[in-house]
């Protein structure tokens, strides 16, 4: 299941602006090569070389990783469905996007982001590990950074756990999911 959680309209997750935040390095992005057709696709990834938070900004924002317009009759839902029935049909085959992906890094947020803050979650993972084991990912936070046309691919959620994600800023993300009945067989397909 999916859910959208919306905090209150006075809460922020930061009291400075982002960019102090612009010389964050990511270690080990990846280029997102798409090969295949008709709704079949694989994905290479292949590792390029660090690159700070501001670098991959000013990467994302040239014009030639900027999604399409909208269709001039598209708004709101059919407006995405555009979105996505043109990402689709470009997957394969487009410039390579660049995903900056799996970066154990602390979050974004500060503390005055108070009980929303992804950093510092309570869960049931921390009292039976008292605290003290850290699973990447899982129990601390992973950065991604992504570009129009960068995905990330269908999976489960490591052993099986809830995932929780924070847009800091950027486009709106699209968010496929599969009914757990037919895990197995989205397993099987990839």
């Amino acid at each position: 299941r999916i859910f959208k959680v919306v905090p209150p309209a006075s809460w922020k997750p930061r009291e400075r602006p982002y960019e102090d935040s612009d010389e964050t390095v990511l270690v080990a992005p990846v280029r997102q090569e798409a090969i295949g057709h008709s709704g079949m696709y694989s994905m290479v990834n292949v590792t390029q070389k660090a690159l700070s938070v501001k670098a991959f900004k000013e990467l994302a924002m040239k014009p030639e990783n900027q999604p399409p317009a909208p269709t001039w009759d598209s708004v709101g839902d059919e407006a995405m469905w555009d979105l996505d029935r043109r990402y689709w049909q470009a997957f394969a085959g487009a410039r390579p996007a660049v995903y900056g992906a799996d970066n154990h890094s602390p979050s974004l947020m500060e503390d005055c982001a108070g009980a929303w803050n992804i950093s510092k979650l309570d869960n049931l993972l921390w009292s039976r590990l008292n605290r003290s084991g850290v699973l990447p990912g899982v129990n601390s936070p992973y950065l991604y950074l992504g570009m129009w046309r960068a995905s990330f691919a269908w999976h489960v959620e490591d052993m099986d756990l809830y995932s929780i994600n924070f847009l800091h800023w950027g486009a709106e993300k699209v968010w496929y999911c599969a009914n757990s009945k037919d895990a197995e067989r989205l397993e099987r397909f990839g």
